[in-house]
């Protein structure tokens, strides 16, 4: 291209060098150079006008043979042009791969634009919410009309995870999620889990009805071996006695833990919120810690915010007296210093934490302490069911708050539950 520019360059000025000196021999240089020049004028006006009209008819393959420069950028144009068809073709064929992939998915797959009209929607998604050609242009709400699936659209939060009660034929139960995807646009992406919920909703009611069936056994025994403490004298016999007690309590408290979890855990589980006087539950919870510790650890409570929550009393109850225990066990019985603070949150929130000088927490343990069952490695010779903190963390999603979990080994630990400003009442 550079050469052909060069050329044809040098060849414009020669013709103008030319035709001034033919002027002068001629005796009139400026009306033959303007001749010279118009000629040249018009002869570019005339390819470029081919040029254009070439373009226009996209007679892209018919690429007129005259040489020089202008055939050149003939040339351009015909070798842009193929590449813009290959690189269509590849796009259409990787859109062709993607549509073919997600047909194949067993999850329901939607494409909503910047007003959340349908765009696009795989076969799942035709089956599941019965999508029709006529609803593309329709907006996602005004196909699947549920207020809490209008809410879930507005927030727009990726990361949240919606389950929609759908009631379809038949009924139906999904979990949603709303990506974000190119062009400001969203993917609405929808799974089946109605045979998962109702696995749990079994398994939850087998568990709990036998958890049931071996409290009231390991209840009774209690009780007789209550009965028996209070007539025996002899003290190896009240001390096995005693034994006896503490290992059948234990039990029923692991029981029970086995019974939360699981209730907290079910699926289609109605939460009915209502008003908990938070400062007045943690001093009832921080006399019965006195009582379990009748003076051997100092355990401070302080009340920093008058605010309450909207929740489930025996959840939060159940969780904060999980990490109250937690600091009383992994803490030691003659030096332990716990302090329990309740105050609000920069966010307008509020927080309770739970601090520590016990035997802290490895750091390569933090992130799964929270599991079911999971015991931490230093904690391995401490009695407990495993499942304190799942119930914490549990809780803390149904409540739509957050967990946060910092320790030093050897030094201490502190638990913080945030809840959301949504969840706060004042006094």
């Amino acid at each position: 291209m550079s050469k052909t520019w060069l050329k044809y360059t040098l060849s414009l000025l020669f013709l103008i060098l030319a035709a001034w000196l033919i002027g002068l021999i001629a005796g009139a240089p400026g009306e033959i150079l303007a001749i010279v020049l118009l000629a040249c004028l018009s002869y570019q006006l005339f390819q470029l006008y081919r040029l254009l009209n070439w373009i226009e008819q996209k007679k892209f393959a018919d690429i007129p043979d005259i040489g020089g420069l202008w055939g050149d950028i003939y040339y351009g144009f015909f070798s842009l042009e193929k590449l813009s068809r290959q690189a269509k073709r590849r796009m259409a064929n990787i859109v062709k791969q993607y549509r073919q992939t997600t047909e194949t998915l067993p999850d329901a797959t939607i494409i909503l634009d910047q007003q959340q009209q349908i765009r696009w929607f795989n076969r799942a998604a035709k089956n599941y919410f019965t999508l029709v050609k006529e609803d593309i242009g329709r907006k996602i709400d005004n196909v699947i009309r549920h207020p809490d699936f209008t809410r879930f659209l507005q927030d727009g939060d990726p990361t949240r995870k919606f389950r929609l009660e759908y009631r379809g034929h038949p009924p139906a139960i999904y979990q949603m999620r709303l990506v974000p995807y190119p062009s400001r646009q969203h993917l609405l992406i929808a799974r089946d889990i109605t045979q998962l919920v109702q696995l749990e909703a079994n398994q939850f009611h087998l568990i709990t009805h036998t958890s049931h069936e071996l409290k009231t056994p390991l209840t009774v025994i209690r009780g007789y071996i209550e009965s028996l403490m209070a007539l025996e004298e002899d003290d190896k016999k009240l001390q096995a006695l005693t034994q006896m007690d503490h290992q059948v309590q234990r039990l029923l408290n692991t029981i029970q833990d086995f019974i939360t979890i699981c209730r907290l855990g079910e699926q289609n589980r109605r939460i009915a919120h209502k008003p908990i006087k938070i400062p007045n539950l943690l001093e009832r919870l921080v006399q019965q810690a006195e009582k379990i510790v009748q003076g051997k650890r100092k355990i401070e409570l302080q009340i920093r915010s008058d605010k309450n929550l909207v929740g489930v009393e025996a959840d939060i109850a159940s969780a904060f007296e999980n990490l109250i225990n937690n600091a009383i066990h992994y803490t030691d019985p003659e030096t332990g210093h716990i302090i329990i603070t309740w105050e609000d949150t920069p966010d307008q929130g509020v927080c309770l934490s739970v601090r520590d000088n016990g035997i802290g927490i490895p750091p390569s343990d933090l992130s799964r302490v929270t599991e079911q069952f999971y015991r931490a490695g230093n904690h391995q010779d401490t009695q407990g069911s495993g499942l304190g903190l799942a119930i914490v963390k549990k809780v803390m999603d149904v409540h739509e708050g957050t967990l946060e979990i910092d320790s030093v080994l050897n030094k201490g630990s502190t638990f913080r539950c945030c809840f959301p400003q949504s969840l706060v009442l004042s006094k």
